[in-house]
């Protein structure tokens, strides 16, 4: 199937923005050892950076959705808040204590917010549902490689040149946001559109929630999501700390194997749960919560190996936690590929918006600062990284207790329902 330019740059602009967000979101994680010795930071406010980052990410993202759904132009959120992203990332460089640090990493995150609501829904809107789940795999691919390039680029400049220059590296390539300025957006649910429709207007945000509600698909999605997020969250916040204090590396050595983890793993684990997800779908129906659930199920197993067997070797736990990479990355195409297919084309910015906002609010969010609070508390980090694995099989369960009841009770009411009203429809014509 033939898709248009438009939509094949939107993929690769809105791809290549989403990388150079999360490079730019992980830099400090890369250089917390740094951060703590230049600025005298305790473990708890290196967490906050990202908490911080989160919150003001959660209160700008359904701003950004209510507005779009009620006709602003997408175009103008996208680039105004890329613009915001570079320039406050930019200015984090000039810190000279926690709280100049915190600043500019909370507007960071109304920058990315401004676009990241809006990016999953212009994708889906170019594209048909049959192929989402690989497209939106491709997009979330960007995730992993931009904080690849956050942790390899991040931790060789901040041990070589210092942790200001590690800031910069993302601002200026940010501008790369130019590129949506060549694409024609498309109209809200154009992909499923099959012949002239009234222009209506967007559902209220109540309608949109009673909407939601009603879908155990959707619920079930979310409620797994969580979790997952909770534990993806720590992982990536704190995962060089862990080798540099556990294993003896150095912040460019941490950055190098974090990079590569991420990159490897996410990259692989995006497109492959995409992949497995289409070539389910041919003979099971809706798989992508079986395919979640599967794969995050085995990262714990992978991540629990990492931390508590063979310590002594870093390749071996380095390709544990790159294992639990790529199983944990599977979940992430396909889950995004049922919270957008839950809701109705009008409905789908301010699906996402409540999506992100429950997931970080409950999930990500906090788990950097919890992490940092216990390493603090108990003097080693090892103790909150455990919470990792465990959220991902809380996440593994409730996603194979959705998909057993959507496949066992949803799919079957739908289809009672459809026969019933065939049986009145035939009934009214005789």
């Amino acid at each position: 199937m033939a898709f248009s330019s438009d939509a094949v740059l939107a993929l690769v602009a809105f791809t290549l923005i989403n990388a150079l967000n999360c490079a730019d979101r992980y830099i400090p994680s890369a250089t917390k050892a740094l951060l703590i010795e230049d600025l005298g930071l305790t473990d708890t406010q290196t967490g906050a950076l990202m908490t911080g980052f989160m919150v003001l990410f959660l209160v700008t993202t359904p701003v950004v959705a209510i507005l779009v759904d009620k006709g602003m132009p997408r175009k103008f959120f996208v680039i105004g808040g890329v613009l915001l992203w570079c320039v406050a990332a930019g200015l984090g460089a000039l810190a000279v204590n926690f709280w100049t640090l915190l600043l500019p990493r909370c507007f960071v995150g109304v920058g990315e917010a401004s676009y990241g609501t809006l990016a999953q829904t212009i994708i889906s809107d170019f594209f048909p549902p049959e192929r989402r789940a690989l497209t939106l795999g491709i997009y979330d691919a960007a995730i992993p490689s931009g904080s690849a390039v956050g942790f390899l680029l991040g931790g060789f400049i901040g041990q070589y040149m210092g942790w200001r220059y590690a800031f910069l590296i993302t601002a200026i390539p940010g501008l790369a946001v130019v590129l949506v300025g060549f694409l024609n957006m498309p109209v809200a649910g154009q992909s499923e559109k099959t012949g002239k429709e009234e222009k209506k207007p967007p559902p209220s945000l109540l309608a949109t929630l009673k909407t939601l509600i009603k879908s155990p698909t959707y619920l079930f999605a979310l409620f797994g999501n969580i979790p997952f997020a909770f534990g993806k969250g720590l992982l990536a916040d704190w995962m060089s700390i862990f080798l540099i204090r556990d294993h003896g590396l150095t912040v460019s050595q941490a950055g190098v194997f974090a990079g590569c983890i991420a990159i490897a793993g996410g990259i692989l684990g995006s497109v492959l749960g995409g992949v497995v997800s289409e070539k389910m779908a041919k003979k099971v129906k809706n798989p992508q919560m079986l395919v979640s659930s599967v794969g995050v199920v085995i990262a714990s197993g992978f991540a629990v190996l990492a931390f508590f067997v063979m310590q002594d070797s870093i390749l071996f736990v380095a390709a544990m936690l790159l294992l639990a990479s790529i199983s944990s990355w599977t979940s992430n195409g396909p889950i995004l590929a049922v919270v957008v297919g839950s809701a109705p084309p009008d409905m789908r910015a301010r699906t996402i918006g409540i999506s992100v906002i429950l997931v970080h609010l409950f999930g990500d969010a906090f788990s950097p600062t919890i992490a940092g609070l216990i390493s603090d508390v108990t003097g080693d980090i090892r103790n909150a990284m455990i919470m990792y694995p465990v959220t991902l099989v809380v996440a593994g369960i409730v996603w194979f207790i959705g998909f057993w009841v959507c496949r066992h009770f949803v799919h079957k009411s739908q289809k009672a329902t459809k026969s019933t009203r065939l049986v009145d429809l035939e009934t009214m014509d005789t």
